[in-house]
């Protein structure tokens, strides 16, 4: 479903080259989450002679992945086990999460309006808060913490709100 033009490029050093690429929306395509992944790898060229003193050598090897859906598909996160204790003048998020949804979603976790970090997680995924090092300083919480709060990531959009 996805294409590149041309498939390799050969640069030499300051050189500028394109990549174009294509990506096909099918109409017929199954619902579901589709991935690939773009690859840029500098692949050393030996020469005869060392022409440099020095033994460091720099390689560039960056890896894109693509995402794409077809379909009305979302994440659904189920929490199990949920609990916010205080230790060490932490305010800790505990418990499991599940994505019983049908493809992949990464959101933004807050103790009310307190953020404590995102959360990337794969359809069929089930994490361990616990693990997760969920937490915020004590200090910013001047209440008893009320409401777990997930935002989508991109759009900001509330997408949760557990009371806790």
């Amino acid at each position: 479903w996805v294409n590149f033009y041309p498939r390799s490029l050969t640069l030499k050093p300051g050189e500028i080259g394109k990549i174009q690429m294509s990506i096909a929306s099918h109409s017929k395509l199954p619902k579901g989450e589709y991935s690939t992944i773009f690859g840029i790898r500098e692949i050393p060229i030996f020469q005869k002679e060392k022409t440099e003193n020095s033994n460091l050598s720099v390689y560039t090897d960056l890896k894109m992945v693509l995402n794409g859906y077809a379909g009305n598909i979302q994440p659904n996160l189920n929490f199990k086990n949920l609990k916010v204790l205080e230790k060490n003048k932490k305010i800790i998020l505990q418990g499991q999460v599940h994505n019983i949804g049908e493809r992949r979603g990464k959101f933004e976790l807050y103790i009310d309006n307190n953020f404590l970090g995102n959360l990337r997680i794969h359809s069929n995924e089930s994490l361990n808060l616990d693990n997760l090092n969920f937490y915020c300083n004590r200090e910013l919480i001047t209440k008893k913490p009320k409401y777990l709060i997930i935002n989508d990531y991109i759009t900001k959009k509330q997408i949760k709100k557990i009371k806790i």
